[in-house]
């Protein structure tokens, strides 16, 4: 074993008590108020067991965020893959322990892995690596004389690092900061690679039953953190008093602080800027302009995991006491509030001149702005006559994760492209996370533009994305020309230009009705106008348009109905699917891979403002389940009503509001899914129970448990409803493969 001076006088003469919790965290368990939810970002489950802990004060005083009463804990895995590279960080405390404890332990196949046991005089590590096509094995069992049970909160880290191309795994453990040389040490398999470690593995708390101290604020990472994030860990203390919401009210007199509804900003700007990682901003109803005349000004979100949540009447207390719809939270880009709109000519709204004054953007998510998610809002009246692509919402390429949930995205005008949302994607992610772009529930009206006026989607070189668009509307989006330089696509368009790009997309129950196209420039004509545009110069896209209704999309002068789906004058993707979705032309363009269940039936809306369905509508019925993903329709009524779903954004007959779904349907994650034998719940509040039924209503298990064992189940779709033990409701679909 080699020595571990350096590493000691390194960290002895680095610390300086940070404050910084590096980031990446796959298990955070900080145990505030006795909750076992994990809080890491796209992270691992949660833990159970003894969902009601004895709880107690911290090392900071701050009352009942620590476990001080023990009992067995697990639930949270490591996922199939096995793990080498890993830090993990916990405290406890505890008093006088004569015969030795188990505190903690990670294992996982054949026996690999690691415990933590104490007593009164020493800390004990025993840990196990491996090989599983050899079957072989090896040890690094030691312990520390270091006195831990005099009733203090101790830090406790162990990092392992794999050595020696992958044959020898170091085992370093670090007590308040300190690296402890004697525990410290390696396993050497001799030559052999380790393939086991950390495999299809499980932290589990107390794991014997036996320990009688404390424990609180468990990190855990799948990598070796650098000895000077291990010194910020050591030194790292979670905020006990931070403000994770803010409200923001046009018409609050209070103090201007964001604190309350009564002391609400009244500036959005203001929570945007003072707004922390993982904050919410409750917006309530009102009118809210980025600038009084700087057109170039707009809503810069500076911060990651930030939530904007709009449709507020300025009392509610629960997220799901919002009536969406009743309280309209505008964003506009109508500085001076004069606005004239010519609802079917992009040219005479583009020239009005009461667009002089108009913001160029609403929202401008910088690099910064990592998984943004917006909600309840209404976007409007930006004016665009740069000679830069910049839409109402704009997003910096290189952000990968964004979500735009139950708003209205209107009345926006560009010059360039991409009215309404512009989303490109360079993410170099070839071998990373793929990136996700969800648009739920939305409308999207009377964007225009000389392409993309809806939204405008692309990926750029070595950039792995997944796009869904699901129950939106888009109604009078114009693709006109400007110069002659219409290039079509006057609901979205979706187009991959690098190499090694790879888009999922996905576009389920949508219903495209009445967008305008008249534009004219290089390679478009009558057979290359699209309302929804999938094309690609380079990479790989692979569509999928479910549930879909497209109706009266025309051209000017035109007697006939153009073509809902083409790839203008691009190369076509490499699958483009349709499934129980309505055309007047039955998508008969080139492009299209295949079609299923298609028809050119008149969809039967209510009116022509009215684009729900009537009784007798041949979309009522004829979707296909497999592919919705929400619990909701457009207008907030259940989304599969009587067994099967309707095309289009709206179900007929429904009855149901759920509402009550959203306070804790944004906190839920389910995972692995698809899933084939197990499949786990992760939620911020403790779980009640939850009920799985079938997409045609039956019920077929019922559990209490945070882990669901479903190899019996057949493949398919299903429905689980799942609540919390404050009452809250949620709905989720799940695929079993």
């Amino acid at each position: 074993m080699k020595t571990r001076l350096l590493y000691l006088m390194l960290l002895v003469c680095s610390i300086s008590f940070s404050q910084i919790l590096p980031s990446g965290q796959y298990g955070k368990f900080e145990f505030t108020n006795g909750s076992l939810t994990n809080t890491a970002l796209n992270g691992g489950p949660n833990l159970s067991g003894n969902t009601n802990p004895t709880i107690g004060p911290d090392r900071n005083g701050a009352a009942n965020d620590a476990l001080v009463g023990m009992s067995t804990l697990n639930g949270h895995t490591l996922g199939a893959t096995n793990v080498n590279n890993m830090t993990l960080s916990f405290w406890i405390k505890s008093n006088s322990i004569a015969t030795q404890q188990r505190i903690l332990q990670i294992y996982g196949t054949a026996g690999a892995g690691f415990r933590f046991e104490l007593d009164n005089s020493k800390l004990y590590l025993i840990s196990k690596v491996g090989n599983s096509t050899y079957g072989v094995l090896a040890d690094w069992n030691a312990d520390e004389t270091i006195a831990l049970t005099n009733g203090q909160w101790h830090n406790i880290i162990l990092r392992t690092t794999p050595v020696n191309y992958n044959t020898e795994l170091e085992l370093d453990v670090f007590v308040d900061g300190i690296l402890q040389n004697n525990i410290s040490g390696s396993a050497d398999l001799n030559g052999t690679v380790i393939n086991t470690f950390l495999h299809s593995a499980q932290m589990v708390l107390d794991p014997t039953g036996t320990y009688t101290g404390g424990i609180d604020d468990i990190y855990l990472y799948k990598s070796a953190l650098s000895d000077t994030q291990i010194t910020n860990l050591a030194n790292y203390y979670p905020a006990t008093n931070s403000l994770t919401k803010f409200y923001v009210n046009a018409n609050a007199t209070g103090s201007n602080d964001g604190s309350t509804w009564a002391n609400a900003y009244t500036n959005l700007q203001s929570a945007v800027t003072n707004a922390t990682d993982g904050d919410e901003i409750w917006v309530a109803s009102g009118t809210y302009k980025p600038a009084v005349t700087n057109r170039s000004t707009s809503f810069d979100v500076v911060v990651p995991n930030l939530s904007i949540y709009g449709g507020f009447a300025g009392t509610e207390t629960q997220l799901s006491q919002r009536v969406l719809g009743s309280n309209e939270t505008i964003l506009t880009g109508d500085l001076n509030g004069d606005d004239v709109f010519v609802d079917d000519h992009f040219v005479n709204s583009y020239t009005h001149s009461s667009k002089t004054d108009n913001s160029y953007s609403i929202l401008n998510i910088t690099s910064l702005g990592e998984n943004l998610v917006l909600d309840g809002l209404t976007i409007s009246n930006t004016h665009n006559h740069t000679s830069t692509r910049i839409g109402a919402i704009f997003k910096e390429k290189t952000i990968s994760n964004l979500t735009v949930k139950d708003c209205t995205i209107k009345n926006n005008i560009s010059k360039t492209g991409a009215a309404g949302i512009l989303a490109e994607f360079e993410l170099n992610n070839t071998s990373g996370t793929t990136g996700d772009l969800i648009i739920e529930n939305s409308k999207f009206i009377n964007n225009m533009s000389i392409f993309g006026a809806g939204m405008y989607v692309y990926l750029g070189d070595n950039t792995n994305v997944d796009v869904r668009v699901e129950n939106s509307l888009f109604d009078n989006n114009i693709a006109g020309n400007f110069s002659g330089d219409g290039l079509s696509g006057r609901a979205s368009w979706f187009i991959s230009i690098g190499t090694n790009a790879n888009m999922d997309l996905k576009l389920i129950n949508n219903t495209y009705v009445n967008n305008l196209d008249n534009s004219t420039g290089s390679g478009i004509n009558i057979n290359s106008r699209a309302v929804v545009a999938i094309n690609k110069t380079a990479g790989t896209i692979n569509a999928e348009v479910v549930n879909c209704i497209f109706w009266n999309n025309f051209y000017p002068g035109s007697t006939t109905s153009v073509k809902s789906i083409t790839n203008t004058y691009n190369d076509a993707v490499q699958s483009l699917n349709v499934r129980n979705s309505i055309d007047p032309l039955n998508f008969n363009d080139a492009s299209i891979t295949s079609t299923t269940a298609t028809n050119t039936a008149d969809p039967l809306f209510a009116s022509s403002t009215d684009f729900t369905l009537q009784s007798n509508s041949p979309a009522k019925d004829a979707g296909d389940n497999t592919y919705v993903t929400t619990t909701s329709d457009l207008l907030g009524g259940q989304r599969i009503f009587n067994s099967i779903v309707d095309m289009g954004a709206y179900e007929y007959g429904t009855t149901l509001s759920t509402n009550q779904f959203d306070s804790i349907n944004n906190e839920i994650k389910l995972y692995p899914n698809p899933t084939t034998s197990v499949l786990n719940i992760k939620m911020n509040s403790n779980l009640k129970g939850a009920t799985i039924y079938s997409v045609l209503g039956a019920k077929v298990l019922e559990t209490k448990s945070n882990t669901i064992n479903t190899s019996n189940l057949k493949t398919g779709l299903y429905l689980i409803i799942i609540e919390a033990e404050n009452g809250s409701i949620a709905t989720k679909r799940f695929i079993k493969q």
